[in-house]
């Protein structure tokens, strides 16, 4: 009886070292802290192909308003808050093993993987069908600074590598292009690159200011 109590501490001890070695917040990603109160603030830029930028009179945020439980997994209600359509949307996402993921499956951001295409978004002609583009995304670590508004960060980039496949049914300004979503450590996204089809400017959103749970700026 005495060996059989000893060998069921044993095992208890075992699983307690195996359960610590799995803690979730050994493996939570801090590029996008999700808490219930965070928000961020992002000011809007044309930028024209010789380098002169503008600054313009739009502005959104992004507030985590609450949480939820999706297949037994919390998620993050993330709103947008603007006048644009292209901003004022809702997302759904949480942490899996320093991975943003939504509630589609869909991988938004990588700490750990800089191998393999994590998304590839393709945008159809309602008409025929026919795949316009298509936006392939994979993690980039380019080992710089970026400077916005909010201050200067290290960053990982989720780069989207735009491609036209369609020509012939694309708007002439619509060519291949580079989208980059800057992430810093304990902050979030910093700046966001987009295109409008009909226009040849780039457009960056960058971050203003911000506020973390007991933390603002």
């Amino acid at each position: 009886m005495r060996k059989l109590n000893l060998f069921a501490m044993l095992f208890a001890l075992m699983t307690s070292c195996q359960t610590e070695d799995v803690n979730p917040e050994l493996r939570k990603s801090n590029y996008l802290p999700l808490e219930v109160g965070n928000y961020w603030v992002y000011q809007h830029y044309r930028i024209e192909s010789v380098g002169n930028e503008f600054l313009l009179e739009e502005v959104d945020s992004v507030v985590i308003t609450k949480d939820t439980i999706i297949r037994n997994e919390r998620y993050f209600v993330m709103e947008g808050i603007s006048s644009s359509p292209l901003w004022n949307k809702t997302e759904i996402v949480r942490d899996s093993s320093k991975h943003l993921v939504n509630h589609l499956g869909q991988i938004l951001f990588s700490e750990i993987n800089f191998t393999d295409v994590l998304y590839t978004y393709y945008e159809c002609q309602n008409e025929l069908n026919d795949t316009l583009l298509s936006i392939s995304y994979q993690m980039e670590n380019p080992e710089m600074e970026v400077t916005v508004p909010a201050g200067t960060f290290e960053v990982l980039n989720y780069k989207g590598n735009l491609v036209v496949i369609k020509e012939e049914l694309c708007p002439e300004e619509l060519h291949n292009r580079i989208l980059n979503r800057y992430y810093a450590l304990n902050i979030g996204k910093i700046l966001h690159t987009y295109y409008y089809v009909h226009s040849s400017y780039t457009f960056e959103r960058r971050l203003v200011r911000y506020q973390l749970v007991n933390q603002d700026k």
